[in-house]
Order: C-alpha cells, then structure tokens, then sequence
C-alpha cells in the first residue's frame, strides 16, 4: 500500500524502513566501483595518450548520475532527464536501452500510475523492469569502460603488440 506525506506517495512495507536505512551503505558499492574505475580509466588514458578522451568522460558522468538515481530513496520521473542530454553522446545500443528507459517510464507515470498506486502485477513489473533496464545501463557501461589493466590478458596482448605498432610507425 501507499501513504502520502511530505507531498509525495510512499511504500508502505513491513521492509521498507530496513531498506531505506540501508540505502546510504548500499550506495557505496556502485559509486565506489565507478569511481575506482574512473580513476583507473584516466589515470591509463593519460599515460597512453596524454589526455582523458570524450567517450570515457561522458561514459563516467552518466555512471556517477545513474549510480544516484538507482541508489536514492526518491526517484521521480522527471530526474530521468539528468541522463538524457548524455544519449547522443553514446555508443547506438547503449543510447537504445537509455530511450527504452526513458519510453518505459512515459508508459508508468502518466499512463499506469494509477495502476502503480493500487500495486496492479503489470505495473509493478513494468516499474522494475524499468530500474533493471537502468542497472543494466550501468553495468554495460562500466564493464565497457574498465581500464585496460584490469584485464590481466588483454593488457598482456596490447603490451606485446606495442612493439610492432612503433615498427609500423
């Protein structure tokens, strides 16, 4: 069920308190991740090239706002649009997934939301589908941008074929 107060609906739940209590811990492990994995990802990219390039920068700034919503007591709607500006700036899958959420979240709030306050199967599926959509957002994103040493093969290949690379140049 739900109640209104401080000018919003809430979930009422014998575990909702528990969960909301937890949330401040639980918000360390993504933003720790993204952030380990930021630092990283610079840190190597600076040393090769000499600077940060623009897929990584936006990659992890859309991972810091997605790190917030999922791990915030409150999601309203309208925060989507924090991640928006960032979908053209995306590979063409990752900006898909990123308008299916946003498609999903038109079709619960001003369609089903009265389906939502009456906790109808439907709507409640659709609801965390859609957050699983936006965890998935994150996890694609991190593991496509973690630095190359954190895969003990793929650092070994490029290391070997370092040397051939400055035979071509």
């Amino acid at each position: 069920s739900t109640v209104f107060n401080f000018g919003a609906l809430h979930l009422v739940s014998p575990h909702a308190q528990a969960v909301l209590q937890s949330l401040p811990f639980m918000a360390v492990v993504p933003f720790g991740a993204v952030m380990t994995a930021c630092v990283c990802r610079f840190r190597a990219e600076r040393r090769t090239t000499g600077a940060v390039s623009r897929q990584s920068l936006v990659a992890f700034a859309l991972m810091a706002v997605l790190s917030l919503l999922l791990t915030s007591k409150v999601f309203s709607p309208q925060y989507l649009i924090w991640t928006l500006s960032f979908a053209p700036l995306l590979r063409r899958g990752q900006a898909l997934l990123l308008a299916l959420v946003a498609l999903l979240t038109l079709i619960i709030y001003p369609i089903w939301y009265d389906h939502l306050l009456t906790m109808e199967p439907a709507a409640v599926w659709l609801l965390n589908g859609r957050n699983a959509a936006l965890a998935a957002l994150l996890v694609w994103l991190l593991v496509a941008h973690l630095p190359p040493s954190w895969y003990p093969r793929q650092a070994a290949a490029s290391q070997a074929a370092a040397p051939v690379e400055a035979l071509r140049s």
